[in-house]
């Protein structure tokens, strides 16, 4: 797969997260979404395919978190 096209797969996966966390915090939405609309005007470049990758990351550690807590006496 070309970087360019990870790219562009991050950035698909990244807007799917970002979904699936405003079921468990709305709270994320507008900064995920600008940052999202900020990657596609950019477009592809070689410089923010590291960064992508590390916001893709971290926000898949957030979803799993939020899926794992289990409040018990709430």
């Amino acid at each position: 797969m070309s970087n360019e096209n990870r790219f562009y797969k991050l950035l698909g996966e990244y807007e799917d997260l970002k979904d699936e966390l405003m079921e468990y915090n709305a709270n994320h939405h507008d900064g995920m979404y600008w940052d999202i609309r900020g990657y596609y005007e950019e477009g592809y470049e070689e410089s923010l395919l590291e960064d992508l990758n590390n916001q893709v990351k971290a926000c898949r550690k957030l979803l799993k978190g939020y899926k794992e807590l289990k409040y018990i006496f709430c």
